[in-house]
């Protein structure tokens, strides 16, 4: 906030005397919803009440509930990891199995993925 904030403040000023606006600023740390009333309040004293904030951060549905529920004036979500992995469950490693992979082994790699996801899906279905 003390740097990164005004930063974007005076980012934004100089986009709107070209013709152009600041679309967003992301928060990723912290006491997300503190940190999000907070800007929210000097963005809008700096005239930039169009400026949307997004945050991110392991953000999942009891985070983001928690969020909305604190009044958070967030605009946008970025999930990423907890999009494709449940807490209890191990985490999707396919990405980076892929990525080391090259075109000879992508077949043994696709089908160790897909033993991999069917284990966790089982797993998963055992425990609702």
């Amino acid at each position: 906030m003390r740097s990164g904030l005004p930063n974007a403040i005076r980012v934004a000023n100089e986009m709107e005397a070209r013709g152009h606006k600041l679309k967003a600023i992301r928060l990723d740390s912290g006491d997300l919803a503190n940190l999000s009333k907070r800007a929210r309040a000097l963005l809008d004293s700096a005239k930039l009440h169009y400026v949307q904030i997004v945050v991110s951060n392991q953000l999942d549905e009891i985070l983001i509930s928690s969020l909305i529920q604190q009044g958070a004036p967030i605009d946008a979500f970025g999930i990423g990891t907890r999009l494709f992995n449940c807490l209890s469950l191990s985490g999707f490693t396919g990405y980076l199995q892929a990525k080391r992979c090259r075109r000879p082994a992508y077949d043994k790699v696709i089908g160790q993925l897909r033993e991999d996801n069917t284990a966790r899906q089982e797993k998963s279905d055992a425990l609702f």
